[in-house]
């Protein structure tokens, strides 16, 4: 299943990239409005937060200054960003 599908109805969409041993899966999920999605950081029991994985509807997949700051600010050194309009997701470390 492509990472954003159902993620192109215009606003942001997130979730927490927890690691699981050596797997990775989605923790927490949180939809926003156009500009912003606020996101409580939570993994399942045992694992840990490695980074978050959001939409930029209509923008880049490249972190803004607040993305950044959000994520020194959670302690989290990995970010993804997808958009939806042509599927590109990219992943950079903060």
């Amino acid at each position: 299943m492509p990472i954003l599908q159902n993620h192109s109805d215009g606003v942001e969409h997130a979730f927490t990239i927890c690691r699981c041993g050596n797997v990775l899966q989605r923790g927490s999920q949180a939809v926003g409005d156009r500009t912003s999605v606020q996101l409580e950081v939570r993994c399942p029991h045992g694992c840990r937060a490695l980074g978050i994985f959001h939409t930029h509807p209509g923008g880049t997949p490249y972190p803004s200054d607040a993305d950044k700051r959000e994520a020194r600010r959670l302690g989290l050194h990995h970010m993804c960003i997808g958009t939806p309009q042509d599927g590109n997701v990219i992943c950079h470390v903060i």
